[in-house]
């Protein structure tokens, strides 16, 4: 072992020095591991969120809503079913002009059964029947249809058992006649343009509603009030169609086909 004495003043000051040489160099030493460390800037990133919205049903329009009538004889009552609830209705003695005009209410009661509340009236019950698009009045038994144009023909669908004829789209004509209100049904074989040339000899209305095998309306033919001679065309494809007549007199309907 080697043992280092040191003595006097000199020696004193250069072991001093020596101690702060050694702290320089140790400082160094870790100043020279220091890594600079960068700060990111900052990025505003967008992230676009595509949401498939759930679709809303739309509610069914229930079937009452609309216009509906009953025609007989003389008389011609029409009811109006706003979709808020609300309704109008109309009598008729003249086919001419309206000779009473009532507010109300209507509320559904479930099964096809609705309420009907009209001004001055006992509450009263009507009955849908989606298989002929009809309803009826269980109070005074009336089968309402709707109700097309201004004066248009409301009876029930059968009114009555029709008298048939056979109307192809080679047959030259197929002949119709009649006296009051009646229901007539025809067949039409083949798809082509058919024109209805009508009269009627009356004083009051003459309608006449054109519909499918299924009682289902598809298009008023006529609607006049008193005597009448005129033609309508429809496009009709192979089947059994109705007419539906309101007449007060004799009548007439040739289908011929184009």
């Amino acid at each position: 072992m080697i043992k280092i004495q040191i003595k006097g003043t000199g020696m004193k000051y250069l072991l001093i020095i020596l101690l702060l040489v050694a702290v320089v160099i140790a400082a160094g030493c870790v100043g020279g591991n220091k890594e600079t460390v960068v700060t990111p800037t900052p990025q505003i990133v967008y992230v676009t969120v595509l949401v498939t919205p759930t679709p809303t049903a739309t509610p069914a329009q229930d079937p009452i809503i609309g216009v509906w009538r009953f025609s007989s004889g003389d008389y011609d009552f029409r009811y109006r079913f706003n979709a808020d609830g609300t309704q109008v209705s109309s009598s008729d003695a003249s086919f001419v002009k309206s000779t009473t005009v009532l507010y109300g209410t209507w509320s559904s009661l479930g099964g096809n059964s609705y309420s009907i509340n009209t001004e001055g009236m006992d509450p009263d019950t009507f009955i849908y029947d989606p298989a002929r698009n009809t309803i009826y009045d269980t109070t005074y038994q009336m089968l309402y249809t709707p109700y097309q144009g201004d004066v248009a023909a409301g009876k029930s669908f059968p009114a009555s058992t029709p008298t048939s004829s056979s109307q192809s789209s080679s047959s030259s004509s197929t002949h119709l006649s009649g006296s009051g209100d009646d229901v007539k049904s025809f067949t039409a074989t083949g798809t082509g343009l058919r024109i209805f040339t009508m009269s009627h000899t009356g004083t009051r209305n003459f309608a006449v509603v054109l519909k499918d095998s299924g009682g289902n309306y598809m298009t008023l033919l006529a609607n006049e009030i008193g005597s009448y001679s005129g033609k309508k065309s429809q496009q009709l494809t192979s089947g059994t169609y109705y007419l539906d007549i309101t007449a007060d007199g004799s009548w007439t309907i040739d289908i011929s086909s184009m």
